[in-house]
């Protein structure tokens, strides 16, 4: 007997039931690949920044850490840059939250049946029987537009990652550089800021 569940069948079913088209599911993937990228370096980053020394024997002090960790650390230890350096860290830090928000409801959120091109919806920590949840309720809808933009921007985050790592590690910077990376990550931040969700519930203390 055959398999329900090959990843023809599963593929369809998405696109049959919850309206999701071959070209979304394609760039809901390539997101989830470009951010993958971005936070698997994103901890040699905050190392690098802040000029840890790697010892064979010894658990690097960011090691277990979470993206939110990483990025708070990652302001802390970017003071001790250059003024204009630490300016584009700062503003990377800010999109990573915003776009961080937007990664959590796409990989850890339950779609939303939608219609064919009029995007798909994605809601992350949701309330059953008005229990009370810790975190707040997001819910996100994306187009095939706000998608591709935010894997522009997170592609340039991954950019801007790699650039603080090695002028960290003090091999290379100039003026020049610093204004082609701060023009790139400020396009990363203005995209950040329209794709965030708009519609987040928190729960009462």
């Amino acid at each position: 007997m055959e398999s329900r569940f090959t990843f023809t069948e599963v593929s369809q079913n998405i696109e049959e039931y919850y309206g999701v088209c071959p070209s979304m599911l394609q760039k809901i993937g390539v997101f989830t690949i470009v951010w993958g990228m971005f936070e698997s370096g994103l901890e040699l980053t905050v190392l690098a920044v802040a000029k840890e020394e790697m010892d064979k024997d010894k658990r690097p002090s960011t090691d277990a850490n979470n993206v939110t960790n990483l990025i708070k650390l990652l302001r802390e230890k970017s003071i001790q840059l250059e003024e204009t350096v630490c300016n584009v860290s700062k503003i990377m830090c800010d999109a990573v939250d915003d776009l961080l928000v937007l990664r959590n409801a796409i990989d850890h959120g339950r779609i939303v049946p939608g219609k064919p091109k009029r995007g798909i919806g994605f809601i992350n920590n949701p309330t059953w029987l008005n229990v009370e949840r810790k975190r707040g309720i997001t819910e996100v809808h994306l187009t095939d537009q706000l998608l591709e933009k935010s894997i522009e921007a997170v592609a340039i985050l991954h950019e801007c990652s790699v650039q603080l790592q090695l002028f960290a590690g003090g091999l290379g910077y100039s003026a020049e550089w610093v204004v082609e990376l701060a023009s790139e990550v400020d396009r990363a931040r203005y995209i950040s800021s329209v794709v965030k969700p708009s519609h987040t519930t928190l729960q009462s203390e």
